[in-house]
């Protein structure tokens, strides 16, 4: 690995008067225009600029008609949003591979009301230049296929060599069930097991996180279940869906959206009052998961909420469903959501208005928990074998507060010329801060050479993460596992 974050225990193997905090996301902006396709806000590298579908004016000047003049908005920094762009063209080919039965008649216009795509995924590791960008289709009922109405079905992967003009191949079918899986559906590739995942749901109303894969996009496993509401999460909690970043190529984070519905529900204010098989009433915000390979998951402190609801009446004070995760050009983490001012399932024509826009915010680089002291606080790694030398710490010592790191051997025993007190101190606020001993020394007398683990000591700080190229030594392995 070369990437610790400190979001558990598992390579650290002591701490004193040290705490682990999940802080909230910084809510940076209320956009002051509605975008209703906020699923598929993303950066486009071919041109450099964030983009999103708008519409004129704010939502409160729509009548219940999607307007025809919908447009692309485009912005260099994701806060200012000041250009434009027209739609490209979706291209529908191939035909539907033996056994499966599905085939969509047309593709939805993005101007429907429809939601019909997911993130637009920038797939680097795809050798072919035409598919590039990819994202997942899943039209609603209107435009669905020859075996009648499937809502959310059937699901295709879409490619796209400039994030404009897309294909969606009748082939890459990444979804069949009846029902479809209604929520925000994502398409990553995960480099650490190599294959293409999409997170959706087992099926519509069943309000989980689940996950399908594949290793060519055309052959596709069956949904399997990889976040399920717990005790500790609360009562009649449910899970509206969970977009997901692959972060530095060795982590996978989600923003699940937790949907608090109501023990009772009454029908008076529901936009589906006629359809009893679901809760169709509770507010949405969002909290964090995260996983070391794609395929197991897990939820830290419930207590923790990543992007809180708001203040009643304002977009933030019913429900907020983060769509997007992305990382920008400094390594800020930002989680774009579509915020409404009422309930999930509040009728549109119903009191109070349903009103929504995109909200967009953010943490720093690495920024998804921390460590803090109490006094001086201490912490020491597992045993590791060092591939580099170079160490670099992101903290923020805030100008007051300073961190110091030492290097022992297996037995726990200081090594010479690399202890607390032959460290320079780091101070101030750095994302790679280098860590350094007298005489500018590194670790690079350790690589390949000596297991040591690593002890830092600080106060008035907080650190979010360290880098060096390493693998974890377990003492009955003959050689270093290099992931776990």
């Amino acid at each position: 690995m070369k990437l610790f974050l400190f979001l558990d225990d598992w390579f650290i193997d002591a701490k004193c008067d040290v705490d682990r905090v999940y802080p909230p996301a910084k809510l940076e902006k209320v956009f002051d225009w509605y975008s209703p396709d906020s699923d598929a806000t993303h950066f486009n590298v071919t041109n450099k600029l964030y983009e999103a579908w708008a519409g004129p004016g704010p939502y409160e000047e729509w009548t219940t008609t999607v307007p025809d003049d919908m447009y692309l908005v485009t912005s260099e920094d994701g806060e200012n949003w000041t250009g434009k762009r027209e739609a490209g063209k979706v291209t529908l080919i191939g035909d539907p591979p033996p056994g499966k039965p599905l085939r969509m008649t047309e593709l939805p216009d993005r101007r429907d009301k429809d939601r019909w795509h997911g993130l637009e995924f920038d797939d680097r590791w795809d050798p072919d230049p035409d598919r590039r960008y990819k994202c997942i289709v899943w039209p609603f009922a209107r435009h669905i296929s020859a075996i009648g109405e499937i809502e959310g079905g059937v699901g295709l992967v879409a490619c796209s060599p400039d994030g404009i003009h897309w294909t969606a191949d009748m082939r890459h079918q990444w979804f069949g069930r009846p029902n479809g899986a209604d929520t925000c559906n994502n398409i990553i590739y995960n480099p650490i097991i190599k294959k293409w995942q999409v997170i959706c749901r087992p099926w519509n109303l069943d309000r989980r996180v689940a996950m399908v894969e594949s290793e060519d996009l055309e052959h596709w496993t069956d949904p399997r279940v990889i976040v399920h509401p717990e005790e500790t999460d609360g009562p009649c909690m449910q899970f509206y869906g969970m977009p997901a970043l692959v972060y530095e190529d060795e982590y996978l984070f989600g923003a699940v959206n937790y949907y608090r519905t109501p023990v009772a529900e009454g029908g008076e204010a529901l936009a589906f009052a006629d359809q009893g098989t679901a809760k169709w009433l509770g507010t949405v915000d969002v909290k964090l998961a995260y996983s070391y390979d794609g395929q197991s998951w897990w939820r830290p402190d419930r207590r923790h909420v990543l992007i809180p609801r708001g203040d009643p009446g304002t977009y933030l004070g019913g429900a907020m469903y983060c769509k997007t995760i992305d990382v920008d050009k400094d390594g800020t983490i930002n989680f774009f959501s579509k915020g409404y001012t009422v309930n999930h399932g509040v009728a549109p024509d119903g009191y109070p208005r349903n009103v929504r826009t995109l909200v967009r915010h953010s943490l720093r680089h690495d920024g998804f928990c921390y460590l803090e002291a109490t006094g001086w606080g201490r912490f020491s790694t597992r045993p590791l074998w060092l591939n580099d030398g170079e160490l670099t710490l992101n903290y923020n010592a805030g100008g007051v507060g300073c961190v110091r790191v030492q290097a022992s051997d297996i037995d726990r025993k200081p090594i010479a010329g690399y202890t607390f007190d032959d460290c320079i101190p780091l101070e101030g606020d750095e994302i790679y801060g280098a860590v350094r001993w007298r005489d500018g020394k590194n670790l690079a007398d350790f690589v390949g050479k000596e297991k040591i683990r690593l002890d830092f000591l600080f106060m008035d700080a907080r650190i979010y993460a360290f880098r060096i190229d390493c693998g974890l030594w377990y003492t009955y392995t003959p050689e270093p596992i290099e992931r776990i």
